[in-house]
């Protein structure tokens, strides 16, 4: 793997550490299982608020298990170009609430 040059972004990262990250499970898929840290189950609600050219949606992520909202994401995207930006647990539950969305009530 690439460690973090200084002046390098994840964005100018991200191919070469997912080419290596697959080169790696591929060539020996028993040690990837071996140092997998955690296998996380997470739900995602897409709340779509405009499609075609531009269209803006929340994901809110929901953990089954902790029974808690775990971020969002506010993604906006015209014809060929897109932007997103991280938003926090807290943010997800609001956003939830206020579209009525409760998972823990099944």
């Amino acid at each position: 793997m690439e460690s973090n040059k200084p002046g390098k972004t994840c964005e100018q990262r991200i191919d070469k550490q997912l080419e290596g990250r697959l080169r790696e499970i591929r060539e020996n898929p028993e040690e990837a299982q071996e140092t997998l840290l955690s296998v996380e189950k997470s739900l995602t609600f897409k709340l779509c608020l405009s499609w075609g050219g531009p269209a803006d949606y929340f994901e809110l992520d929901w953990c089954p298990e902790s029974k808690a909202w775990t971020g969002a994401r506010y993604l906006f995207q015209d014809w060929f170009d897109g932007a997103s930006r991280e938003m926090s647990a807290e943010v997800a539950e609001e956003i939830a609430d206020l579209f009525g969305i409760y998972p823990e009530a099944g």
